[in-house]
């Protein structure tokens, strides 16, 4: 693909800004979500994990790690992985049973450069692969049914002897919010292709199952959340540590799961506007309850 990009070859900004010239972008990994656009970054719903939080949803991945069977291997995979921010935190051993993908190209190139010789593998494995499509890595698109059925991935999930853990900060970008207009106007909303694809459709099909209400199949992170558990989890010993706010608990109803544990921070650390987001460690067994309790994180400024 080679794609070179705008900050090594300038043509919007030609002679106003010096071509960039070392040999990768690892340098830019805490940037990238800065460098899209904002309606871009709406789109992909991509916003950078700081590292105090990192720490902490590793607390959690530790526990799930802890609940694997005797006798079992496990995977971490991560669907939404960026410029593997989350994943930096993790040590040499639990990165060898990583999965990572993400779906921005410049972002996907970072992420192997980065991690790309440290975890079990990245979809698609390496840039020659690579299905580029205006910006974006369209087989690494984890809301499509080519990627549900990526043969790699299928291999991992079909094994017995394999506990799944999802490990992820997905999109939760909602299409339906104000700040997603174009010039102010509310009439005029940005297009996005994600509430079309596959986990969208059939999102929209298991509404009654999921006690799931009208218009949630905007918000990315109840695609992400409800196809982990549709696809991926399917023993009692799987888990997922993901990173929402909390309404696909609290007024979706998307999780019947068991509760471990989890955290609640401040979204304003995320290059977002203030509000809470939550970490949670989800059992893959059924649990019936209205309410849970999570641990209140800030990070001191």
């Amino acid at each position: 693909v080679k794609i070179v990009g705008e900050i090594r070859e300038p043509k919007h900004f030609k002679g106003l800004i010096n071509p960039y010239t070392k040999e990768t972008n690892v340098r830019f990994k805490y940037l990238m979500d800065k460098l899209n656009d904002r309606l871009r970054k709406k789109d992909l719903g991509a916003f950078y994990t700081p590292i105090p939080y990192c720490e902490k949803a590793a607390e959690l991945l530790r526990m799930a790690i802890k609940r694997v069977p005797e006798g079992n291997d496990y995977v971490i995979i991560d669907r939404c992985a960026g410029t593997g921010n989350l994943e930096s935190v993790l040590t040499d051993e639990e990165l060898s049973h990583c999965v990572l993908s993400t779906y921005e190209y410049y972002e996907y190139k970072v992420l192997v450069e980065r991690l790309g010789d440290k975890v079990k593998f990245i979809i698609p494995p390496t840039e020659e692969l690579v299905e580029y499509q205006a910006g974006y890595v369209a087989n690494a698109n984890a809301l499509t049914k080519e990627y549900i059925e990526n043969e790699n991935i299928k291999e991992l999930i079909d094994n017995p002897k394999m506990t799944i853990i999802l490990f992820e900060n997905p999109p939760y970008s909602d299409t339906s919010a104000s700040d997603f207009v174009i010039d102010g106007d509310s009439s005029n909303k940005k297009k996005t292709s994600r509430k079309k694809t596959y986990v969208a459709q059939e999102y929209k099909k298991d509404i009654e199952n999921i006690n799931e209400k009208k218009g949630s199949n905007r918000d990315i992170s109840n695609l992400f959340i409800w196809s982990a558990f549709k696809y991926y989890l399917r023993q009692p010993t799987d888990s997922y540590i993901v990173f929402s706010p909390v309404k696909y608990f609290k007024s979706v109803g998307l999780v019947d799961k068991k509760f471990i544990d989890g955290y609640l921070f401040n979204r304003k650390h995320f290059h977002a506007s203030a509000s809470s987001i939550s970490c949670i460690l989800w059992q893959n067994e059924k649990e019936n309850r209205e309410e849970i309790t999570l641990k209140a994180f800030d990070i001191a400024e």
